[in-house]
This record gives C-alpha cells, sequence and structure tokens, in this order.
C-alpha cells in the first residue's frame, strides 16, 4: 500500500477513533487522595524536623514529627499497595515518620517515608496556569529557596467527580505537578526512569491516585516512578484563532495540556538526577488518553529527546490522531459560545474570566446509546462531506490536535522501541451505567443507528455483515465486540506491524485476565483492569486478589525490563517474542502462565485494515 493510501485510511480511523481519546477507565470511586492541599513550602514550624530540613539529598532526618507534615494513617502500606477507599494523609496530620530532603532545579523539597519507597507528591513543573497564564503554554516555576513540603495529597486538575455530575471537590487550577518515587535507601547508580501519563479521555484522572503509587514497581523493578498532572478538558484542549494569535512565536493552540506533558518530561530530564534517576533512560508509559499521548510524543518535534522507549496499554495508536486545529477551532468556538463568550473580539478575556468550574461543569454532555465510541462524532464526513464537529448534536471532545506546531503529523514510530497492547474486553466499561454512566443500545435498531453514525453508512453496511447481533448474546454485546476490534486490538496490531517494519522493536500483548473480585461483575477483562497488575495496588475497578498477583509480579517484570533495557525479556519469565508481521505474535498475558500466541484476532483485523477503503 502506497504511503499516501495509508495516510488516508488512518485518517478513516482516527476520524471514528480520535475523539475517544482511548477513553476513561473510572480514576476514583473513593480510593483517590481526598485532600487539596496547597504544598505551600515549609516555614517555621513547618518543617519536619531541623535534622530534616538541612538534610542532605537522600538522608534520613531525625525530628520526624511535623506540623504541616501528611498523617500516617493513609499512607500506602508495605509494598506500597493501598487499600480500596483508602486515601494519603492530609496536611496538618501529625508525624509523618523519617522525612527526606531533596534540591531540585528550582528548590529543595522533603518528602516522606512511604511504604517501602521514599515519596515526593506535588512538586510543580511549571508556573500555576491560571489567569492570563490560562490556555498558554506552560509557564516556568517561580523557584523557591525555602524547603517545600512534599509530603501531602497532592492535587488534581479540575474535572467532574468520579461517578457524579458535579466538580471534583480536590480540583484545583494549580495543578501542574509531579510525584516521584525512590528505592529506599537510596541505589548505588543511577536508576531508569518511569514516566506515568493517567488516562481518563484528557478530561478526567490525577497521577496523584492512589492506585499509582509507585511501591511494588520502585522495589520489583529497580525503578524510579515519576507520576504527573496535565491540563484536562476545555482547560486543557480549547482552540480558538484569537488565542493562536496571541504568540508570533508560537502560533498555535489546542495542545495546552500535551504541552503540560512535555514540560513534565523537561522536568525529569532536568532533575531526575537529583532523585537517583538516570535521565538519558527514560521510558514513558500511559494507560487510554495516556497510551494515546505515549503515541501522540512520537510525533511532537518537542518530545524527541526527552524519552528513549515507550510503553502504551489501551492507547489508539495507529492513525491516533485526526482531529486537526481548524476542525477543534469549530467545536471551541461553539463551547465558547454555551458559557456566553460570543464576541470574537473578546471571547479570549471572557473566557479567562470564566471560573474553571464553570467550564468543567459545561463540558459535560449527554451521549446517544452506544457508548463513547459510537457518537459520531468524527465521522459524519463519511456520508455528508461535512465536519461532523460542526455540528450541534455532537457531544464536546477534547485531547490533542494536528496544529503544525506541536504535533505534526498523525503517526510515527520515530525509532522508540515499543511496547503496546490491548484488554480482551475493552468495550465493556463503555456501554456500562453503573461505571462510565454509558447508555447500552438495547436493540438491532439502536445497534445499526449507532454504527451507522460512526463508520457512515457506506462501511456501516460490511462492519454490521461481520458482526451481526446474532452471533452475541445482545446486540449490545455485538457493540462491545466490535469496538474491542476496531478501536484497540486491531490498531495496535497495525502500528506494531508498522514499527516492525521501520526496523522499531515493538511487543504486543492481550491482557486476557478476567480478574476475580471486579467492582462491577459480567464485564470481562474490561478497559483499564490490568492497572492493579501493572502497579501491584488495589485498584478500585478490579484489585487483584492473592492467587491473582503472580500475574501482576510477571507483568511488573516485563514492563521494567523493558524501561531497563529495551527487551522485557529475562528474569526467568516465558519468553516474549518481538512483533514481526510474518510471525504476527503476541504475548497473552493470562494466569496461571502467560504464553506467546499467534495469530491473536487475525481474520478481523485484516478485515478492518480494509473496512474503511
Amino acid at each position: 500500500m502506497s504511503t499516501p493510501d495509508r495516510q488516508d485510511k488512518l485518517a478513516k480511523f482516527a476520524r471514528v477513533g480520535s475523539a475517544v481519546g482511548t477513553v476513561f477507565a473510572l480514576y476514583a470511586v473513593g480510593c483517590s487522595s481526598d485532600s487539596n492541599s496547597n504544598n505551600p513550602p515549609l516555614g517555621t514550624g513547618g518543617a519536619s524536623g531541623a535534622a530534616g530540613a538541612a538534610a542532605a539529598s537522600g538522608s534520613t532526618s531525625t525530628g520526624g514529627a511535623s506540623t504541616g507534615g501528611a498523617g500516617t494513617g493513609g499512607t500506602t502500606g508495605s509494598g506500597g499497595s493501598t487499600a480500596a477507599g483508602g486515601a494519603r494523609g492530609a496536611a496538618g496530620d501529625a508525624g509523618v515518620g523519617p522525612t527526606f530532603q531533596v534540591t531540585t532545579k528550582t528548590g529543595p523539597v522533603v518528602g516522606k517515608l512511604d511504604g517501602k519507597v521514599r515519596a515526593f507528591y506535588g512538586i510543580p513543573y511549571a508556573a500555576p496556569p491560571t489567569g492570563s497564564n490560562r490556555w498558554r503554554s506552560p509557564q516556568p516555576v517561580t523557584p523557591w529557596t525555602s524547603p517545600r513540603d512534599a509530603t501531602a495529597a497532592p492535587k488534581v486538575c479540575p474535572q467532574i467527580a468520579a461517578l457524579q455530575t458535579t466538580v471534583d471537590t480536590r480540583s484545583d487550577e494549580d495543578c501542574l505537578i509531579v510525584n516521584v518515587f525512590t528505592p529506599d535507601p537510596p541505589p548505588a547508580s543511577p536508576l531508569p526512569v518511569m514516566v506515568w501519563i493517567h488516562g481518563g479521555a484528557f478530561v478526567f484522572g490525577s497521577g496523584g491516585d492512589t492506585f499509582y503509587d509507585g511501591g511494588p514497581l520502585v522495589t520489583e523493578g529497580n525503578v524510579v516512578l515519576v507520576t504527573i498532572n496535565y491540563r484536562l478538558g476545555a482547560l486543557g484542549f480549547l482552540a480558538l484563532p484569537e488565542l493562536t494569535a496571541e504568540d508570533a512565536s508560537h502560533p498555535t493552540s489546542g495542545n495546552y495540556g500535551f504541552e503540560d506533558q512535555q514540560a513534565a518530561l523537561r522536568w525529569v530530564k532536568d532533575n531526575a538526577a537529583a532523585f537517583s534517576g538516570d535521565p538519558g533512560k527514560v521510558t514513558i508509559f500511559g494507560e487510554s488518553a495516556g497510551g494515546f499521548s505515549v503515541c501522540s510524543h512520537l510525533v511532537a518535534p518537542a518530545s524527541a529527546g526527552l524519552f528513549q522507549r515507550g510503553i502504551s496499554e489501551s492507547g489508539l495508536c495507529d492513525g491516533l490522531i485526526d482531529a486537526k486545529r481548524d476542525g477543534a477551532y469549530v467545536s471551541s468556538e461553539q463551547f465558547a459560545k454555551s458559557v456566553g463568550c460570543t464576541d470574537p473580539a473578546t471571547v479570549v478575556t471572557c473566557m479567562r474570566g470564566k471560573a474553571a468550574n464553570d467550564l468543567v461543569t459545561a463540558s459535560s454532555t449527554p451521549m446517544l446509546p452506544g457508548g463513547l465510541f459510537f457518537q459520531g462524532t468524527r465521522s459524519a464526513e463519511a456520508d455528508a462531506g461535512a465536519d461532523a464537529d460542526a455540528g450541534s448534536s455532537v457531544p464536546a471532545t477534547w485531547g490533542p490536535v494536528i496544529d503544525g506546531v506541536v504535533i505534526t503529523a498523525n503517526t510515527g514510530t520515530t525509532g522508540v522501541p515499543l511496547l503496546l497492547g490491548t484488554n480482551s474486553d475493552e468495550g465493556t466499561l463503555f456501554t456500562s451505567p453503573g461505571l462510565f454512566g454509558g447508555t447500552p443500545v438495547a436493540n438491532d435498531t439502536e445497534y445499526q443507528a449507532a454504527v451507522n453514525r460512526t463508520f457512515g453508512t457506506a462501511a456501516a453496511s460490511k462492519i454490521l455483515a461481520q458482526y451481526p447481533s446474532s452471533m452475541f448474546p445482545s446486540a449490545n454485546d455485538a457493540l462491545d465486540g466490535l469496538a474491542v476490534d476496531a478501536f484497540f486490538a486491531c490498531p495496535a496490531r497495525r502500528f506494531a506491524r508498522a514499527a516492525s517494519a521501520a526496523g522499531v522493536d515493538a511487543y504486543l500483548y492481550q491482557f486476557a485476565h478476567v480478574p476475580e473480585k471486579p467492582l462491577t461483575m459480567g464485564l470481562g477483562v474490561f478497559h483499564s483492569s490490568e492497572l492493579g497488575y501493572v502497579f501491584g495496588t488495589d485498584f478500585p475497578l478490579a484489585p487483584p486478589q492473592d492467587d491473582e498477583k503472580p500475574l501482576g509480579t510477571t507483568m511488573r517484570g516485563y514492563w521494567t525490563r523493558f524501561a531497563t533495557t529495551g527487551d522485557p525479556n529475562g528474569g526467568g519469565s516465558p519468553m516474549w517474542p518481538k512483533y514481526t508481521a510474518s510471525a504476527d505474535q503476541s504475548m497473552k498475558l493470562d494466569l496461571p502462565t502467560p504464553a506467546a500466541q499467534t495469530g491473536y484476532k487475525k481474520d478481523k483485523c485484516d478485515f478492518w485494515d480494509t473496512a474503511l477503503d
């Protein structure tokens, strides 16, 4: 297939998939930190003991109590696992135990012993994106000299609370922070760094959620873990011509949240060594929108050199970005009008004057039956030749756009080794009213309507013939099965094939383990269900049980060895073959033992390779 033909086909896939942002994997459910500390500098009475404030990098203080520190009642337990419903202690609780001071490029920070790791929470990597900095590229942090408290629960960027329709009470627009987890005691030589980019459809989530704590990854894999926040929703991805015109040296808008990720990666490069990390051995990894982001960094010029490997979990990497800035202008202008900013001459001032919570609330829109994948957000042009973003009935979506400045292409591998894969039943979470709030299709009529509006009627007839509802328990099950192949498994195979053909090492997986005690039964191996195994924490939607934990140990070994060497193999684990199109091998991650498999979903993925031609 010629390059133009392939690009055209990728664009077709992206029109029906990019709006999803590889979507939402519920990120709180009562297990996130429950405090919204301002992480102030430590002042009089706030230092964790004189010895702690004056300690050299990596040393333990002798005066462990702190009137401004974090309580121990909510810290992670042995190995860093956090029980469902638990939360970190908030600033002001008594006693944090041992504390540790590290000097970053912008000032000293004081962290604490959290389980078996040293943890530093809420370190700012950019100035607050408030006031005139709202809808600007991330700006430098103002340096500080007094030791800054990094022991308390970190902030979350403004968002709707999980399972609710109101703004998360922990939200704070001043949210551009990193959290760092390092071994205790410090290693003798620098360790690989793993930077986690959280998921959530670019509207939900936080790097500070306790189920992303670094205990098991850090202690078992001998790595440094960094988790990050980035701006979400309209605050992170609004694109307006008036914003683009503000800075002639950087003429763009619509990728602020993605630029935040780049700023966080620059912070890692500048500061990794202070936390025992190797700035030349950085792996970015993420799930859902985070996995999408990993692949986006491959085609972002300013991201080059900031990482050396990438892991994408359930991220739509093949033709992932088809949203163009001009199309984003249309939807963003409609959004501005919806909150009362109608005059182009004053729209920027008007929008910057709006309360962050009001913008978050205005971003929440109802969905049609079929869940987030099947709203027709990027596909109406397949039949009408029009930009679907212009339709007032289409829900607003947010995420990275091709702007020719920050992101210049819709797919690419750029020579970075990759580990990527998907879960067996990705689609079920998005039509689950109890978790995602989605609306399942009730019958064949709604099923056909969902497919028509997403792919266009010309392609829909072929797709419905491939996925007739008669072959599934229900029409909604047919839609869920279709979603797995169209948006996850087959795009992952296409991207692995493209990487392999370009001479890039790629390792493909299928996470196939049905969790024993998920929060909601009947969803199979749903989107995000691997997270508890990757982090070794009690992910609230599917906390690993004792007899399931060996799978997590194996997976963390694969992930951290890949971060260390670019190859997941070793440690006595089953051999994971590199992906090639001819062998078509991937790793099936399941109990009792992971094993290589050949031709996973071959027939379905062969169909999707040409379905939209």
